[in-house]
């Protein structure tokens, strides 16, 4: 109950006021009234996103009932994690794309921060959701490493895709880059629920979730500290042009 409490509530609060802080620099400062652009996109890109990654579950109900649930989530799992994942990238990333479009581009950075905002409460209330349904609940090592680092990951992939996006659209390349954003999400989303999928279903042996999930973590660090530092050169480059 501790731990859900510091590192599902406390943790990610502390993150989001921390890279706040960190992006209140001389070029930002005007532009933080952004965030609510931001959030107002992502609560839209959300809204769309969870009926579409219902489908196959709706489907599976009217053609099998409720008990066919769990054995085609047991046998397709992974179908449907790839699925969910690249709907959300999909959603997420084109919501995104129309956020910054046409904006100053020194405001990038605050909208997806907004993004961030809302990604990072969805987490906190889905810990929240366990504490109070669920409070003996033991969190497994697996499930603490994500909760440290996906707030960081958040914090610096939307902000940094957000700013890559608005540079893209400046150079006339804005689906190129939509694309290179929205496959690097899929792939986020898409290993997070494969990996949730294996936890669920025993269907990979303990030491190979721990491989798994360090390998899923580093590289979406990687992903995501790539995407911050080349979208705050190349927007700090523009807003230097003007």
């Amino acid at each position: 109950m501790i731990e859900l409490i510091l590192l599902g509530l406390i943790y990610p609060l502390l993150i989001l006021v921390i890279s706040y802080l960190a992006f209140r620099g001389k070029l930002w400062g005007s532009s933080r009234n952004w965030i609510f652009i931001g959030v107002g996109y992502m609560m839209l890109a959300v809204l769309v996103q969870i009926p579409i990654q219902e489908i196959p579950t709706v489907i599976t109900i009217i053609r099998s009932g409720i008990i066919g649930v769990m054995e085609a989530e047991k046998s397709g799992g992974l179908a449907v994690a790839i699925y969910a994942g690249s709907v959300a990238g999909v959603s997420q990333e084109v919501a995104k794309f129309f956020a910054v479009k046409g904006r100053e581009p020194i405001a990038s950075l605050w909208v997806g921060y907004g993004f961030s905002i809302i990604d990072v409460t969805v987490l906190i209330a889905s810990i929240l959701a366990t504490a109070i349904f669920a409070p003996k609940t033991v969190l497994p090592l697996i499930s603490l490493i994500g909760l440290l680092i996906n707030p960081i990951v958040s914090v610096l992939f939307h902000p940094g895709t957000a700013m890559f996006l608005r540079y893209s659209q400046e150079l006339g390349s804005g689906v190129r880059g939509l694309i290179v954003t929205t496959l690097a999400h899929a792939y986020m989303d898409s290993y997070v629920e494969a990996l949730n999928y294996l936890a669920a279903f025993g269907a990979a042996s303990l030491g190979r979730l721990y491989w798994l999930t360090a390998i899923m973590w580093s590289t979406a660090l990687a992903i995501s500290i790539c995407f911050m530092i080349i979208g705050h050169l190349l927007i700090r480059g523009i807003a230097s042009r003007r």
